[in-house]
């Protein structure tokens, strides 16, 4: 083969082998925030069943609470990235804090309403974040990371051939519920206002 068209051959594979591994990685990583989000899902509801008897009312209308799955996937990045201890165990408890933080304030200024109030609790920030949450948030993230990651990473090569085909449904899914349910809040304020 001549030099040149060999060099740009290999070139072309460099970057073919990139964005397949970049489009495994995203897929992976969505794998997570799904699994996640579900299992924050279940621990929210699970735990308002038990402490009140009824379902917790959710933002999104489907199974899955998106802070639940953010949180853990900017983490499990950070780790994949190299992010060392030293400045992961931090992040473990600033990263679901701040996805928290922001969630609750883009809520509120949105829709007016809260889905979590921590007023009456000491050390808190507009009701949105506080530090007794800070501390739960980084104990959940820590066995996310230590306990649970290692057997959805299994799950995941498990399911990793059909995943291949449902990630896409399950994005269109995730933006399809988001739209319903921010219509069905901006139908409701001009119910409430008329």
């Amino acid at each position: 083969m001549i030099p040149h068209l060999r060099e740009g051959y290999l070139l072309m594979n460099l970057f073919a082998h990139d964005a397949l591994n970049g489009l495994a990685s995203w897929q992976a990583y969505f794998f997570y925030f799904m699994v996640y989000s579900f299992g924050g899902w279940l621990l929210e509801n699970g735990a308002s069943l038990i402490e009140k008897g009824h379902r917790k009312e959710d933002f999104l209308k489907g199974p899955f609470k998106p802070m639940y799955g953010l949180a853990p996937m900017v983490i499990i990045f950070l780790r994949d990235a190299g992010v060392s201890w030293a400045w992961l165990v931090p992040l473990l408890f600033i990263v679901p804090t701040a996805v928290e933080y922001v969630s609750g304030a883009l809520l509120f200024n949105l829709f007016h309403r809260r889905w979590w109030d921590y007023t009456g609790l000491p050390l808190q920030i507009n009701g949105h974040i506080c530090l007794i949450y800070t501390a739960i948030w980084g104990v959940l993230s820590l066995i996310c990371l230590l306990v649970l990651q290692p057997g959805v990473i299994r799950l995941y090569d498990w399911a990793a051939s059909v995943w291949s085909y449902l990630v896409f449904p399950a994005v269109l899914f995730m933006l399809a519920d988001l739209a319903v349910t921010v219509r069905s809040f901006r139908r409701g304020a001009r119910l409430a206002g008329a």
